[in-house]
């Protein structure tokens, strides 16, 4: 079954470390959004299905800014992927897209961890890449 991103999906291309990923995470229930001062913040992300192979992509997030989405405000988390890490995974033969799953790990000051999200992954997609251009 072919895999196709949406409008709003985070794409990257095979080897490609741009566009950074922007992760927004919503107020809780009580309306009070999570503050990551002090925190570790770390993305890990893995081929839809998958958890053994490739390896995970494990990131540092690159920084957090509160902002507002849809009138509503988030804490937004960057990600910055390497060139490595969009390399390593392989799109199938005839398809276009890997889809992919990730979460964020976040420990705070005194070791208590969180996972975001807490229901299913965040889903973003590689593109397969036709080369570099290097000639």
């Amino acid at each position: 079954m072919a895999v196709t991103p949406g409008a709003s999906d985070f794409v990257i291309s095979q080897g490609d470390s741009l566009p950074i990923m922007r992760i927004p995470i919503p107020a809780n229930s009580a309306n009070e959004l999570l503050d990551l001062a002090g925190c570790t913040v770390t993305f890990l992300g893995r081929k839809h299905g998958t958890n053994t192979y490739p390896p995970p992509i494990i990131r540092l997030i690159e920084s957090y800014a509160q902002e507002t989405e849809d009138g509503e405000d988030v804490i937004a988390v960057y990600v910055h992927l390497t060139d490595d890490d969009t390399k390593a995974i392989s799109v199938a033969n005839g398809q276009t897209y890997t889809e992919m799953e990730g979460e964020l790990e976040i420990v705070d000051g005194n070791g208590d961890v969180l996972t975001v999200p807490s229901l299913s992954y965040i889903e973003w997609y590689i593109r397969d890449d036709i080369g570099d251009g290097a000639a």
